[in-house]
């Protein structure tokens, strides 16, 4: 049998008691960095069982889902990532690290 990641539907109830031993130990906020599973419903839970500020990766969502959807991250869409954006900030996230790529095609374009 195949071993799942913690983050994956079968472990839904110990990602947020995971979040809480962070919240006990005295932590001021919390990354949500689960990368496996349906992540728009971790992140509710997560949210919904803590008080502490929480934050994310869009990217990771967006990758994920664009492989799942698309075959390839390589196909990834940048309205996918505003709209991945939105929606976790619409959840209550707090902060989120956005990585950006810059190189020189970009800079010649600006």
């Amino acid at each position: 049998m195949k071993k799942r990641p913690l983050t994956e539907i079968g472990a839904y109830c110990k990602e947020p008691l995971a979040k809480k031993v962070a919240e006990k130990a005295g932590a001021d906020t919390l990354m949500e960095l689960s990368t496996g599973g349906d992540l728009g419903e971790i992140r509710r839970r997560v949210l919904d069982s803590i008080s502490l500020t929480v934050g994310t990766v869009p990217l990771y969502q967006v990758a994920m889902e664009t492989i799942e959807k698309k075959g390839s991250v390589v196909k990834m869409e940048s309205d996918f990532l505003f709209e991945i954006i939105e929606r976790q900030a619409q959840d209550g996230i707090g902060f989120m690290a956005i990585h950006c790529g810059i190189n020189m095609i970009t800079l010649e374009i600006w």
